[in-house]
């Protein structure tokens, strides 16, 4: 990671995406906070779910059986059924009552069973976002001698009006306790267990159930304010509407029936009281709801939600992703140019894309399956959301960098033509002057002025030799001064007598200041295609930045070696024990007018570059400060055409 920050400090690039992610991250941690998408999230988990069901999901429960009272006659029914329930004593494994009768109209009962419960009617609920409500009981309808039998039952909704929770914990707005619904009652008496609180971990909490020693234990997955999400079974509605509707009395109390209720879970109430309630897949009566509800405790189909820190823990997995595929994208090429020259050879716009694709995809997979398979739902949105927008603003930013980086590029060429016409103006003025009195001296002594032949030779020797290194001198600014013109590769040879020709013209330098040069360059090279004056003023310049890097001397090895593997060249590799390059100033050393040194233009490397890439090759360094720097240039060898052995003479 400290070498991603390293990165990070020296490239601008990398830097501006990083604090794009990084408000994006913060913008889906505020809607994840807030809960703004609750409600997209709850309709595509539904459809999630009607795409894919959950695996190991089971239908209706086969001990549940729903007894529905014909609404006419629902409050003298009510009792009349009770009354027949309580004679079969322990043969039932629990009686669910909805209904919203007194206490006192239960009078005629004489004793209640252990495994009846009772809907108590409460007057409000005090609703509290992530906080469990509080119930306000209806003071008019109390009776002390059932009241362990009785709790509350509430199907709640969200603000689109569509019912996906049962609330299963209330506080009791009387003694401030914690108090479980008829749904978590009936529960308790099915498995033999008792209510132990709620258990918090960091990924979210729980209700508890668990038997007096603790050794079974059941953790059903709730929400902060103690509601359940209903694994609506969805393709048995119309089974459970055709449960047979209990009407007349008469009809109870036959025995077969009486027989047929042994060993069940009888929910009783009334399928069409009040309004129907909306649910995904349609509208259903509170009735069949809560009948849901009771399905998925008994069967255990829960759908466990965690809470908003693992849900940001998710995104912030994508937002390490996309740091990484965008340090990997620009920091570690081996060119270490900036972003413009990478967009234009790796398509680094194209790349953003398919790479978010690739992101959206996993997460698709990812959290389906956790949901399918293991039953947790994760965000769908928040994590897509923050992938659509890296995609959509880093591809913009890098855009904007590109085509500010062009009109940078064009400005700067501009410049240096300007530039380059007035130097080579006045450079030739000046060879030229520096020439015409050497030139002068030479038909002097063609004249005859000095009679000494021996001398006569010597000085003209000498003078000779100025006079072809101020033509080379003008010959090589001419040279250096064409770095925007394009370089014709006009012949194939070995690179053998290259190197050493940009090598002997500074030997002498390099003795001087004591650099021990270490060149190994074995015979047999295969054969490049160049322009030869381009590279040897390539490999000069790299070795003069060389010679420049250790002024107090060192050690300067040259090996060119061939490669045979894959593509077929031949690799150059200079290396000098030097002062080495600053790691701010790396990424910027090919850029043209970049220089850390009191005098130049800063064109050296950046010519070296652009005739290396002439060369169809590339060229790479690795430099660290106080110990020295290695250029490596990798060139292609000539492959010949067959056309190229074929004699075309007459």
């Amino acid at each position: 990671m400290n070498g991603f920050y390293d990165v990070l400090k020296r490239n601008s690039v990398l830097f501006g995406i990083f604090s794009i992610n990084t408000f994006i991250l913060l913008f889906v941690y505020i809607i994840l906070a807030l809960n703004v998408l609750e409600i997209a999230e709850q309709f595509l988990l539904d459809q999630r779910l009607s795409i894919i069901p959950m695996k190991g999901t089971k239908g209706i429960a086969p001990e549940l059986k729903l007894i529905e009272l014909n609404a006419n006659y629902a409050n003298s029914l009510t009792i009349d059924v009770v009354k027949t329930l309580e004679k079969s004593g322990d043969n039932l494994l629990g009686v669910l009552v909805f209904s919203d009768l007194s206490f006192s109209d239960f009078s005629k009962v004489n004793d209640f069973p252990k495994n009846i419960v009772f809907f108590r009617p409460f007057d409000e609920i005090q609703l509290e976002k992530n906080k469990i409500p509080k119930l306000i009981w209806n003071p008019a309808i109390f009776d002390p001698r059932i009241i362990e039998n009785s709790g509350f039952t509430y199907s709640t909704t969200g603000v689109d009006g569509i019912y996906r929770f049962i609330q299963l914990l209330a506080i009791d707005s009387v003694n401030g306790q914690l108090i479980t619904s008829l749904e978590i009652q009936l529960l308790e008496k099915y498995y033999n267990l008792k209510f132990y609180g709620i258990e918090k971990r960091w990924y979210g909490q729980f209700l508890i159930l668990a038997d007096s020693n603790k050794e079974r234990v059941l953790r059903i997955p709730i929400t902060s304010d103690g509601k359940m999400l209903v694994n609506l079974v969805m393709k048995d509605f119309d089974i459970l509407k055709k449960q047979k509707k209990i009407s007349e009395l008469g009809y109870i109390l036959r025995p077969e029936i009486l027989e047929k209720q042994k060993k069940k879970l009888i929910l009783l109430g009334i399928p069409k009281y009040g309004e129907p309630h909306l649910v995904p897949n349609g509208r259903i009566s509170d009735f069949l709801f809560k009948a849901n509800a009771v399905n998925t405790l008994i069967n255990g189909n829960y759908i466990f939600r965690p809470n908003v820190f693992v849900q940001f823990l998710y995104v912030l997995l994508f937002y390490i992703f996309s740091l990484s595929i965008s340090e990997w994208m620009i920091s570690t090429k081996k060119d270490t140019d900036e972003i413009h020259y990478i967009s234009r050879r790796y398509n680094i716009l194209l790349k953003t894309f398919v790479y978010g694709l690739i992101l959206i995809g996993f997460h698709i997979i990812f959290s389906q399956t956790l949901l399918s398979v293991f039953h947790i739902s994760l965000d769908f949105l928040s994590p897509l959301i923050f992938i659509l927008g890296y995609i959509i603003s880093v591809g913009l930013y890098l855009d904007y960098y590109q085509r500010r980086n062009i009109m940078v590029d064009l400005k700067m060429k501009e410049a240096y033509l300007n530039m380059t016409a007035s130097v080579r103006h006045e450079f030739k003025n000046r060879i030229r002057s520096m020439t015409s009195p050497i030139r002068q001296i030479k038909r002097r002594l063609d004249d005859g002025v000095i009679s000494d032949e021996r001398l006569k030779d010597e000085i003209a020797k000498n003078i000779d030799q100025a006079i072809q290194q101020a033509q080379e001198a003008v010959d090589l600014i001419d040279r250096q001064l064409d770095y925007l013109r394009e370089i014709p590769l006009d012949e194939t040879g070995d690179i053998k007598d290259v190197m050493e020709d940009a090598l002997d013209v500074l030997n002498i330098e390099f003795e001087e200041n004591g650099t021990k040069t270490k060149v190994n360059i074995p015979d047999n090279l295969p054969e490049i295609q160049m322009n030869r004056l381009k590279l040897r003023d390539a490999f000069y310049n790299i070795l003069k930045n060389a010679h420049e890097a250790m002024p107090e001397g060192g050690e300067l090895s040259i090996d060119i070696t061939q490669q045979k593997k894959d593509i077929r060249s031949v690799i150059v590799e200079i290396t000098d024990t030097g002062i080495g390059i600053p790691k701010d100033k790396q990424p910027l050393i090919f850029q043209p007018f970049f220089t850390t040194k009191s005098k130049g233009l800063g064109m050296g490397l950046a010519i070296v570059k652009n005739i290396i890439t002439a060369h169809k090759g590339s060229i790479n360094f690795k430099s660290k400060e106080g110990i020295g720097t290695t250029f490596t240039i990798i060139l292609p060898e000539y492959i010949k055409e067959k056309n190229d052995d074929i004699n075309t003479d007459l």
